[in-house]
């Protein structure tokens, strides 16, 4: 139940999480905690600059140097870091013991941490440096996204300010770090795009559990292509044309998965080192990769964090740390408002569903169908701009619970 003022259930449950960071510190001018507490808030906040921020807040007395420098310090970016992903996992917990699962018809996944990763670039800042052609470079930054929580997380920078690089270094880094300090080897399912195809590599982590869906890209040239049997019968296959075991001249081995769009025959291929799943559902689950796109949407444009604050990786990794943060605790109370309170954004499920209707009938026209996994009551839909403008209006006044709970209600039901 939601029982206390937005702000108070961002403090506390960002304390609870902080109980388990090492080397938090208090005896500072400006706290770990409170700076990542005014993190989050400088995101939701309607400022257009950190300066503005600064200038204007009235929950928090920080000198514009304090803040920036905290900006850049690598100890604390170690502390936000960590934070984070104690947040993250304790809010997804929290959603889990809900009933919320957004790849829940999957049922083989029940219990494997599926992981999706992508790029998001934004806007260079004030003071970047220039590359050797004299311009700017955006700032990129590789996300992962829960695909049960629809919770994110940064996982690394890529490149420096005004260098350009290639995601799979950063990722692959950062990747086997994970596996080397990891005690027990649950499975690891990583749902990727085509840059982080390496077979070698996915082919020695498949031995430690981890797993990877991807693309197939036309010039993998492997050495075998041996068809396997699967059921055509079952309508989780329903578009599935191919499915195959592929070796790579002492590489490795994975899987590939030819599939034509039931509804709008586009033809796809998949490759995974995965064994235990459909084909159609390898399928499936790649399409619900697209979903981190939401997110990103959600930060770029509704959150207005389409720009760098300052250079630099460490203050552009706690950028990224504090945006996902604010967006996790939005999912998050959207996800209690509709669990404790009845309170879903029906008119969201209802427009998808109006959509869905008239695809549908569209596809029958063609003597065609869609994909047996669409369904609009476990979609996990882009969080709504009027939402959002009714959170920060409630979090940023301290409403107490019977007022934003009356508000949710009008802004959930209809456009207004």
């Amino acid at each position: 139940m939601l029982e206390s003022p937005l702000m108070d259930i961002l403090s506390r449950r960002l304390a609870d999480a902080a109980q388990r960071v090492r080397g938090m510190r208090n005896n500072e001018s400006l706290s770990d905690f409170d700076f990542a507490l005014a993190g989050i808030c400088r995101v939701l906040s309607k400022s257009r600059s950190g300066r503005e921020w600064l200038r204007c807040d009235e929950f928090f007395e920080i000198a514009r140097s304090t803040f920036f420098d905290a900006l850049q310090s690598a100890r604390r970016g170690g502390v936000v870091r960590e934070l984070a992903h104690r947040f993250a996992a304790e809010l997804a917990e929290t959603m889990r013991a809900g009933g919320v699962d957004f790849i829940a018809d999957i049922p083989t996944l029940a219990d494997v941490e599926v992981i999706a990763v992508d790029g998001h670039e934004i806007e260079h800042p004030q003071h970047a440096e220039r590359n050797a052609k004299g311009k700017f470079t955006s700032v990129k930054t590789i996300y992962q996204m829960d695909m049960h929580s629809g919770l994110s997380l940064p996982l690394a920078r890529v490149g420096e300010d005004g260098l350009k690089a290639h995601e799979w270094p950063p990722f692959k880094r950062q990747l086997s770090e994970r596996i080397k300090g990891r005690k027990r080897h649950s499975p690891l399912f990583y749902v990727l795009d085509r840059a982080y195809v390496d077979i070698a590599f996915w082919d020695k982590m498949g031995r430690k559990n981890v797993f990877m869906l991807t693309r197939y890209k036309e010039n993998m040239n492997p050495m075998m292509k041996q068809p396997v049997d699967f059921d055509r019968k079952d309508p989780r296959n329903a578009g599935v044309t191919g499915c195959f075991l592929l070796s790579f001249a002492g590489l490795g081995m994975a899987y590939l998965i030819e599939y034509t769009d039931p509804e709008s025959s586009t033809e796809y291929k998949f490759i995974t080192t995965a064994t235990q799943l459909q084909p159609g559902e390898i399928a499936w689950l790649y399409f619900c990769r697209w979903r981190i796109e939401k997110t990103f949407d959600t930060f770029e444009n509704d959150l207005e964090e389409g720009k760098a604050r300052a250079t630099g990786n460490t203050a552009q990794l706690q950028q990224a740390h504090f945006i996902s943060r604010a967006g996790n605790f939005l999912r998050y109370i959207a996800q209690m408002l509709d669990i404790h309170h009845g309170l879903r954004d029906g008119k969201v499920v209802r427009k998808y569903q109006r959509h869905l209707e008239i695809r549908e009938a569209a596809a029958a026209g063609k003597g065609r169908c869609l994909s047996p996994f669409l369904d609009a009551g476990r979609r996990m839909a882009k969080l709504s701009l009027q939402y959002i403008r009714c959170f920060r209006k409630h979090f940023f006044g301290k409403s107490p619970p019977e007022t934003y709970l009356a508000d949710f209600g009008p802004a959930l039901r209809a456009y207004l």
